[in-house]
């Protein structure tokens, strides 16, 4: 069973995504907060990060390069929620992890088929 860490400070959402996955046979880990999800990260190394980018965003990108400077967890792909009426910084750079990002408003098989391309690659 794959192990996905999602990141949302919306709790509404996060609850949303959560339940989808986990219909779909993925163990799920849940943080409000970059710094949560950072930790997390590193305690359980999960197979897929999900972050909502306006979280990235509060939390001052740290979660992407801290996550980026363990040299053990560089593997891990990451897909990014994002909203595209925000101007949201995107991150990316050499040495990082896959990443993906997925639009808002989506629907759940988009998020499913989306976590599968992901997870392909991992």
């Amino acid at each position: 069973m794959k192990t996905i860490l999602l990141i949302d400070e919306n709790e509404i959402m996060r609850k949303n995504n959560e339940e989808i996955l986990e219909l779909s046979d993925y163990s799920v880990l849940t943080a409000e907060t970059g710094t949560d999800g950072l930790e997390l990260a590193k305690a359980k190394v999960p197979d897929l990060i999900i972050c909502d980018v306006r979280t990235l965003n509060e939390d001052g990108d740290h979660l992407w390069k801290d996550l980026n400077n363990l040299k053990e967890k560089k593997h891990i792909p990451v897909l990014f929620i994002n909203n595209p009426n925000e101007a949201a910084r995107l991150p990316a750079g050499p040495g990082s992890a896959a990443i993906e990002y997925l639009n808002k408003p989506y629907q759940g098989d988009e998020l499913l088929e989306t976590v599968a391309r992901c997870l392909e690659h991992s």
